[in-house]
């Protein structure tokens, strides 16, 4: 998977050793925490609505993208997976497995600080099953574009303070546009946070569960779907890629002189 990345968002680090994979989940576990914390206190005020989801996911992203690439959102960890994996660039599956996990469980903690706190946990029960499925999927193809185009030097030139405004702002838009038919979670690392919460300190029993399959298996196949479209048609050859960065580098040695 060659790519040249500006700061660290979406990067994981070639150091794979166990300590440093623990400390990069927990990050992601952090950032997790405090998005869905956020989600659940917005549903308590709704008057902030989706502008504090935006600030949430902004500040989660800039707050871990130095220690754990950001990822926040097992779809987003998976279509990262894909692209290595097609680059050869395969890294440890338990790097992502473990981020994954982490993922849940930050999202969990945060139902369950939640419920403490008597804050109305979110139910996922959407009432057209089929057009949440297709949106949730859509929407998450299109949020792992984003990520994947930030990750991107030869794409773009965002840097990683600046990648929260963007993913922040791809959720705002999936929550104003798909909120009202599937919740516009797009997070499959969510989804099971909240659900697992909500069955246990709310409703007691396994009914939250019911449509927890869709919001896997819908943004796992947008994330595989991004994958290719990024991977196939957007991506840069190796060799041009490395052309590129050759005249960058270049370029920044004659600006110096």
């Amino acid at each position: 998977y060659q790519r040249r990345v500006h700061g660290e968002f979406g990067m994981l680090r070639q150091k794979n050793d166990n300590p440093e994979i623990l400390r990069r989940a927990h990050a992601e576990m952090v950032g997790l925490f405090l998005i869905v914390f956020t989600i659940i206190q917005q549903v308590r005020s709704p008057q902030y609505g989706l502008f504090a989801v935006l600030i949430g996911f902004f500040f989660s992203v800039t707050f871990v993208a130095s220690s754990s690439g950001a990822h926040l959102n097992g779809a987003v960890t998976f279509s990262l997976f894909l692209n290595d994996v097609a680059g050869r660039n395969i890294k440890p599956v338990r790097t992502y497995t473990v981020y994954f996990l982490y993922q849940c469980a930050g999202a969990f903690v945060a139902g369950a600080v939640g419920a403490l706190l008597g804050s109305p946990i979110p139910e996922l029960l959407p009432e057209k099953v089929a057009a949440a499925f297709v949106f949730e999927g859509l929407f998450t193809a299109l949020l792992c574009l984003v990520v994947h185009t930030a990750c991107d030097a030869n794409l773009s030139q965002v840097e990683s303070h600046h990648a929260g405004i963007l993913v922040g702002t791809t959720i705002f838009v999936t929550g104003a546009c798909i909120g009202k038919i599937s919740g516009g979670v797009v997070n499959p690392s969510i989804a099971i946070g909240l659900i697992a919460s909500r069955a246990l300190f709310v409703e007691g029993n396994f009914i939250p569960f019911t449509y927890c399959w869709l919001y896997i298996i819908a943004p796992l196949i947008g994330a595989t779907v991004a994958h290719l479209i990024y991977y196939h048609l957007m991506r840069y050859p190796p060799e041009r890629a490395s052309l590129l960065a050759k005249k960058s580098s270049e370029s920044r040695t004659a600006q110096r002189a």
